[in-house]
This record gives structure tokens, sequence and C-alpha cells, in this order.
């Protein structure tokens, strides 16, 4: 497809979420968290992955803090960004998709502050939307998310 992208369709409840595949580093199966003390509230804890410590995000609680959480843990889907990996926890990873840049059109919501790490809306038709996610931005936007940064390439380079 000419002027496309692959995106990994991730979702929370009934939503449907797209991640850049350049940016999947890859999708696991849930195994223990430690919880990371007087952390933010979205992450769930820390995982050690392949001997590389991880921290991992639910991605209902970023984008739906007042929904209630569900009680299993599908999918973590674990992400390049500038410097170390994080892991994002979702319901599910559902397929990979090639998103042509005329179905991606741009909310206007998407100035605001709290939801700036969408990058747009794709349009698949027949009523299906997802929002595109830019990992890099999202972390960032998490309180505390530079200490833990921080801490882990201290532990890794240590």
């Amino acid at each position: 497809m000419k002027d496309s992208r692959k995106i990994v369709v991730i979702t929370s409840g009934e939503e449907e979420f797209g991640l850049p595949i350049e940016t999947v580093q890859s999708i696991e199966k849930p195994v223990s968290l430690t919880a990371i003390p007087h952390f933010s509230d979205v992450a769930e804890g820390m995982a050690a992955i392949r001997d590389t410590l991880i921290p991992m995000i639910s991605i209902q609680k970023v984008l739906f803090p007042h929904k209630k959480p569900l009680e299993k843990q599908g999918k973590w889907i674990l992400l390049n960004t500038d410097g170390m990996t994080m892991g994002l926890i979702a319901d599910d990873a559902r397929e990979i998709l090639d998103i042509s840049q005329e179905q991606i059109k741009v909310a206007g919501f998407l100035g605001y502050q709290k939801t700036k790490y969408i990058t747009g809306v794709a349009d698949l038709g027949e009523g299906r939307l997802i929002s595109i996610i830019d990992p890099q931005v999202l972390f960032q936007s998490i309180e505390g998310i530079s200490g833990i940064e921080e801490y882990i390439l201290n532990q890794q380079s240590g």
C-alpha cells in the first residue's frame, strides 16, 4: 500500500488502539510483576523479561482511569522508547494492519494536553475507528517515569 504505515492493534475494553509497528519489540504472555512503591497509579509494576527490567504500564489505567480495572491481564506489549524498553498491559493484541495516510484523521481533541500521545485516528469504515498512540509521548506523560528510566538504566549499566 502506497504511503501506508503498519500498526499493531491492541484493545482496552471494547476500544481499539494502534501502535506503530516499528516501536513494538515483542508481544508477551504475562508473567509475575513486582510492585514499584510510590510510583504512578498507572504502573502495575516491574517485570524481568530476558534479563531486562521492564516497567509495565496499564493502558486501561492511562486511557480510562475512572473505569474499574479488569481482573485478567491479556497481553504485554514491549515497546522501544528512547533508550529503554517499556511495557504496556492490554486486553489483547489483535492484528497488524496496513493503514493508508488517507485513512488517518486528525481529530480536534488531539491538542488536548491529556491526550497528546494520540497522534491520529484511523477510520477503517463501517464505524471502526482506531486511535493511534505514540508510545514515546505516552510514557513521557506518565508522572515519575523519568526517575524509573534513570533507575533502570543505572541498573543495566552498573
